[in-house]
């Protein structure tokens, strides 16, 4: 079984992910300062050629991530296989796990449940940090469902396709899905020359499921704008997808003086851009929930070059 891999960087090698134009997917999360009540962020991907889900979520109270201790856990079911998220990090409010699927039609219900023994098997935190309380929270019994759309084919660009001028347009299609499907476009940008090397990533709204999608290089090899997009960064669940996913990638966040120091120019560097396509639908939070979202999805991804100087 595919098992998930987040290796964390250094500041000047860290991946971050937002909307670049201000809008967000049915995916993205609404920053958490504005958030009230119980909420919850989850979604569920199925990889091409994947047998089974990478599962994220996070449940918010009134904008703060939730912990979850005492033999609370999220759990994600089919009818007949399960597992327990994992925390992503050490009381970090996010949690991601792998799901085997029989069918790709599966329903997959995750919800907040009280397992006691279970959570004990992988305990994440040490003894002298929390006192596990047995009792089940108030939290436990609220529930999400998704369904997972078609699976997603994509068609182009080709693997390792070169690009040389960052006015190119890298145009991207695949073949369409279900109405009503919403498309989002993340990347993976890894920058270097014989100064200095610089990873960031970028989340794009694609609109309507018509199969094909045109951007710019300047839209994704970045340089002085890039300090106003991460002034700019909203959070985003889907970093967790996209680490879960890329397996190799940091969640890790960065600010402004970051890129500011950065001794690297883009317009000139070698950049390998990994991008990751995402075909989304809307799923169901119970209504025990006063908001959030639950995304059913499908990705495909391919790797294109950035060589300016022709090699």
């Amino acid at each position: 079984m595919r098992q998930l891999q987040i290796i964390v960087l250094s500041s000047s090698l860290a991946l971050l992910a937002g909307c670049m134009d201000g809008t967000q997917s049915p995916g993205a999360t609404e920053p958490v300062s504005i958030r009230t009540g119980l909420t919850a962020t989850i979604q569920v991907n199925l990889h091409e050629g994947g047998e089974a889900v990478d599962v994220v979520a996070a449940v918010f109270d009134n904008g703060e991530r939730i912990n979850l201790v005492g033999g609370d856990v999220i759990e994600a079911v089919t009818a007949t296989q399960d597992t327990l998220l994992a925390p992503v990090e050490v009381q970090n409010g996010d949690y991601a796990g792998v799901l085997p699927l029989d069918e790709p039609n599966d329903v997959i219900t995750v919800s907040i449940q009280h397992r006691p023994v279970a959570s004990r098997e992988d305990r994440w935190y040490p003894v002298d940090i929390l006192t596990v309380d047995t009792e089940p929270s108030e939290y436990v019994g609220r529930s999400a469902t998704v369904l997972i759309p078609t699976e997603l084919d994509l068609l182009g660009p080709p693997e390792q396709a070169i690009y040389t001028s960052r006015g190119d347009n890298i145009d991207i299609t695949w073949v369409p899905g279900g109405e009503g499907d919403a498309m989002r476009l993340s990347a993976a940008v890894s920058c270097g020359n014989s100064y200095g090397g610089l990873s960031y990533g970028l989340t794009y709204d694609m609109g309507d499921d018509d199969g094909h999608y045109s951007i710019g290089m300047n839209k994704l090899a970045y340089n002085d704008t890039l300090t106003s997009f991460v002034l700019a960064f909203s959070e985003h669940i889907s970093r967790v997808l996209f680490a879960a996913v890329a397996e190799a990638l940091t969640l890790g966040l960065v600010d402004a003086d970051d890129f500011e120091r950065a001794p690297i120019n883009i317009e000139t560097a070698d950049c390998d851009i990994y991008l990751l396509l995402i075909r989304e639908q809307i799923g169901e939070l119970d209504a025990e929930f006063d908001g959030g979202e639950a995304i059913g999805s499908t990705s495909a991804a391919t790797t294109i070059l950035y060589r300016p100087n022709g090699s």
